[in-house]
């Protein structure tokens, strides 16, 4: 009677990983990240953030845009 194994395949094996798909949601984005979320680019980022439509966060040297920005952005533009 052959044992069949329940761990992994060996590291180079021929099997498929299905990726996770359960990622954690982010609080807050990098502005590369975010447009490519909501489909802008970087230009129209900081235009909407000079206009003060999009509020942005420094933690230590990076700009982040929370993402409540981003469902708040998306909503008023389809009013």
């Amino acid at each position: 009677m052959t044992k069949h194994s329940i761990h992994p395949p060996c590291e180079g094996a021929s099997a498929r990983v299905k990726p996770d798909l359960t990622l954690p949601q982010r609080l807050a984005y990098p502005v590369n990240d975010f447009c490519t979320a909501i489909g802008i680019g970087r230009s129209k980022l900081y235009e909407l953030r000079a206009q003060g439509k999009i509020k942005t966060i420094k933690i230590g040297g990076r700009t982040l845009i929370p993402a409540s920005e981003g469902h708040r952005l998306i909503a008023e533009a389809c009013k």
